[in-house]
Formats: structure tokens, sequence, C-alpha cells
């Protein structure tokens, strides 16, 4: 099985009928599919460069959101336990395949 059908099945299994027609994922795969590898590869590097940025930084809210739980910092307020109970990343993959960002690595 060549990389374009691996890649082509991959998506296709995630395509919902909510992202779009059958035509709408042809299309999206005509206009995304990178089949030079070394462009394929700085493409990777970026997509993994803007994951860890996004984990790091949602990583790094989610400390302070929880600074109040994790220190004896004072009185805990219910509004600590609010906000230190907040995922903020929670919808970062519903995101992903809603702008179709999810799909990008499978192509």
């Amino acid at each position: 099985m060549s990389l374009l059908d691996k890649g082509i099945r991959h998506a296709a299994s995630l395509w919902r009928t909510e992202d779009g027609t059958p035509a709408e994922f042809t299309e999206f795969v005509k206009s995304n599919y990178i089949a030079d590898p070394s462009k394929r590869k700085v493409v990777f590097r970026k997509i993994s460069n803007y994951i860890e940025s996004l984990s790091g930084n949602y990583n790094n809210i989610t400390i302070d959101l929880k600074k109040n739980l994790d220190e004896a910092a004072g009185e805990i307020d219910e509004i600590d336990r609010m906000f230190g109970n907040y995922s903020v990343d929670s919808h970062m993959s519903d995101d992903f395949y809603s702008n179709k960002i999810a799909f990008c690595h499978s192509t």
C-alpha cells in the first residue's frame, strides 16, 4: 500500500458527514497531500512545533489555574476549585477536526 493510499484511508476513517461531502473530501485530499518527501518533513516539523507550543502553553495555563489549590496560599474558595478543575484544552481535538487541522497529518 502506498503512502498516499495509507493517508487517504486514515483520513477517510476520521472524516464525518459534518466535515463535508465525499466530493469535498476528495478535494481536501487533492489540495493537501504533499508528494515531495522533503516538503512533508518540513510540514511535519511545523505541525510538531505548533502542537508543542499549544501543549506547553496549555500546561502553563493549567498550572496557573491550579496554583491556589496546589500551593498553601490561603483559603480555598469555590472559584479556586472551579478554575482548578477547568480543562483549558478540552475542546482542542474538536476544534482541530472542525477546522480540518486534524486531517492534515493523514494526507
